[in-house]
């Protein structure tokens, strides 16, 4: 993670406070809060890093030796490792070097674990729109999943079902994305990127089949 902290430092990224450590944001031109990027640094189950050299506690997942940055981890993301799409990218770097390497993107399924719970974290606050990014995220990655990935989500969800998170995101989409009047759905057409062509029902049924109440 050495070189991750050196590239944000020499990016003008800076630190979050109350998260110093692991989020991290570069603001838009003329310092302005629009247009400006945030970085999370996160990382799979603390349970993962048992027996390395890795510290961990709820909030974070320090390497060792300390690189001035560390993870925060996810217990919600257990398939963080399931199902990976390498993409490669390639182009110049600001030395006019040609370079080309690989970055490997969780699987939808794992994504949408994680929004659930950040949904449910922010539901009630006030100062993160109640949820609402976290919503339309949801939407988002339900409507651009593949066939390929949407098969590979409903074995996933066969696979870990008796699993107490899986469970939980059952529960949760069951509580807050299963009909028209149901929070998380109320907060999802709340959301300033919300338009009529939305397919909610579909949506909803897609949640449902992948994250079934027990």
């Amino acid at each position: 993670m050495k070189p991750l902290a050196k590239a944000f430092n020499a990016l003008g990224y800076k630190p979050v406070p109350g998260a110093e450590k692991y989020q991290f944001i570069k603001t838009g031109v003329g310092n302005r809060e629009t247009g400006s990027i945030k970085i999370d640094i996160l990382t799979g189950p603390k349970k993962s890093f048992d027996g390395s050299r890795v510290k961990t506690d709820d909030r974070r997942a320090q390497p060792r030796p300390r690189v001035g940055i560390h993870a925060h981890p996810l217990d919600e993301a257990l398939t963080l490792n399931e199902g990976l799409r390498k993409v490669v990218i390639d182009g110049n770097l600001s030395t006019g070097e040609t370079w080309q390497g690989e970055v490997f993107l969780p699987h939808p399924y794992t994504f949408l674990m994680m929004k659930i719970f950040a949904f449910r974290d922010r539901l009630e606050d006030k100062d993160r729109e109640f949820g609402r990014y976290h919503a339309i995220d949801m939407y988002s990655i339900v409507a651009t999943i593949t066939e390929d990935e949407w098969e590979g989500a409903k074995e996933l969800s066969k696979r870990y079902a008796e699993d107490d998170y899986i469970k939980e995101a059952g529960s949760l989409v069951s509580t807050y994305f299963s009909s028209f009047t149901s929070l998380g759905i109320i907060r999802l057409r709340e959301s300033p990127y919300y338009t009529p062509e939305f397919r909610i029902e579909e949506f909803i049924s897609a949640l449902q089949e992948i994250f079934p109440h027990k």
